[in-house]
């Protein structure tokens, strides 16, 4: 059976906050939800219980490897069916405007359709700040001719708040990186470079929340989680790189980890040489950049 949509939640160990984003999805015959659980830790009547078991066009895959949220969306994707795919993460949930706005948008010639979201804290459901760098990037780079398609494309690095359309990814074979963090950069960048045409809608269709514990709430976080996403950060580069895009994530990322995680910068000039890039290059790169952040105001996605 095809559906219209197919909306794939990977979850590890919050089945409750799993409950509320089920919750939150319109059930209809043409919308196909796909919950990976990537081996939680929970106890056996959570598994008995497991928020989508046994409902109609609920599909729930267990399962044992534990390899993060990029290897359960894998995995996801090779049972999709629907015209259109949205990733949803389990401890966030689609606003009520989502039915109206996917029957807006679903006979869209486009390849993705980006949205506007919200943010909220998961417990209090009080308003966050995760949305902030999406309105203000809405906001700038729109005064700039192609500068709001650019960041489109390479600066809405998240999976979320996106319809996808599925023979874009299927013909390109696009997959997520099975890194512990940032798995999900290089898919959101290589959709968007492939992406005939895209379009931004507005209006909001999920809302995403901030709640201690998650990956995005300590940016830096372990030593291993930095030079993992560092490793994600010198693939993205390289792809840049090799396609003319003119952005450098990469030098800005190690810019940071200098200041932020001085002890691992040695580390991860190994690795950038490891991928092609010199000590010197990056070195050079990483200081043109900060000079020409200082002395240009950014109005451009570049």
């Amino acid at each position: 059976m095809d559906y219209l949509l197919t909306v794939i939640i990977p979850n590890r160990n919050i089945t409750d906050l799993l409950q509320r984003c089920l919750d939150s999805i319109p059930r209809r015959d043409d919308i196909q939800i796909i919950i990976v659980d990537d081996a939680s830790d929970i106890p056996q009547e959570q598994f008995d219980s497991y928020p989508g078991l046994g409902e109609k066009n609920v599909e729930v895959i267990f399962t044992k490897e534990g390899r993060g949220a990029g290897y359960a969306r894998n995995v996801a994707l090779e049972h999709a069916r629907g015209k259109w795919l949205m990733f949803v993460d389990s401890d966030d949930f689609l606003l009520p405007s989502a039915l109206s706005l996917i029957d807006r948008h679903a006979g869209s010639d486009k390849d993705i359709i980006y949205f506007n979201i919200e943010s909220r804290y998961s417990d209090s459901m009080l308003p966050a700040s995760r949305h902030e760098k999406f309105h203000k990037a809405f906001a700038t780079y729109s005064k700039e001719d192609g500068q709001l398609e650019k960041f489109l494309r390479f600066g809405y690095t998240e999976p979320w708040g996106k319809l996808i359309r599925r023979e874009l990814v299927s013909r390109h074979g696009i997959r997520f990186d099975e890194s512990p963090v940032a798995n999900d950069y290089m898919f959101s960048v290589v959709t968007g470079y492939y992406a005939a045409k895209v379009e931004l809608c507005m209006d909001a269709i999920v809302c995403v929340t901030m709640r201690d514990g998650s990956l995005c709430a300590d940016y830096w976080g372990s030593d291993e989680n930095t030079m993992s996403r560092l490793k994600v950060y010198v693939g993205v580069q390289r792809f840049f790189d090799d396609h003319g895009i003119g952005l450098e994530p990469l030098f800005r990322y190690m810019r940071g980890l200098r200041t932020s995680k001085k002890a691992l910068f040695g580390r991860a000039l190994e690795e950038c040489s490891l991928k092609g890039y010199s000590k010197l290059t990056v070195l050079w790169r990483c200081l043109y950049g900060y000079v020409y952040s200082r002395i240009k105001p950014r109005k451009k996605f570049c």
